[in-house]
């Protein structure tokens, strides 16, 4: 389980901070947030959202892995490193992966792109997206 609380009085999300390597071992992102992950980051089961409103952006300071265990991901990823998705086949549901390298796949992915932050910059902000662009 992923929870985060109410915007700040500013009216940017909760921000959490893994140092290190972390792993994620699936359930449900409730809220929206952003959370930071210094290390390499390892998603090792299924992650869904809890309703239409929740979204969450992963910002990966190593490598994101998607273990084979994974077949059904939500969410925001951009890495410095590289992606390496092990699962066979992938769906990623309201999401985006970016990496500061390159993407490893041993199979199919099944993208439907979250264009928040294309759509509403003021998205972007909220989530504190580092070094993000939008025209």
């Amino acid at each position: 389980e992923i929870t985060f609380g109410a915007p700040d009085a500013g009216g940017s999300y909760p921000r959490m901070m893994r140092t290190g390597n972390y792993t994620l071992n699936g359930g449900i992102v409730s809220g929206r947030g952003t959370i930071y992950v210094t290390g390499n980051l390892v998603i090792d089961g299924n992650y869904n959202y809890a309703d239409a409103d929740s979204r969450v952006l992963f910002i990966v300071g190593g490598n994101l892995r998607i273990q084979a265990t994974c077949t059904n991901l939500v969410g925001s990823f951009l890495s410095t490193g590289q992606a390496n998705i092990q699962s066979a086949g992938l769906s990623v549901l309201r999401g985006n992966i970016g990496t500061g390298s390159q993407v490893n796949r041993n199979g199919t992915i099944n993208l439907v792109q979250d264009m928040a932050f294309l759509d509403s910059p003021a998205e972007a902000l909220k989530h504190r997206t580092p070094g993000l662009w939008i025209p």
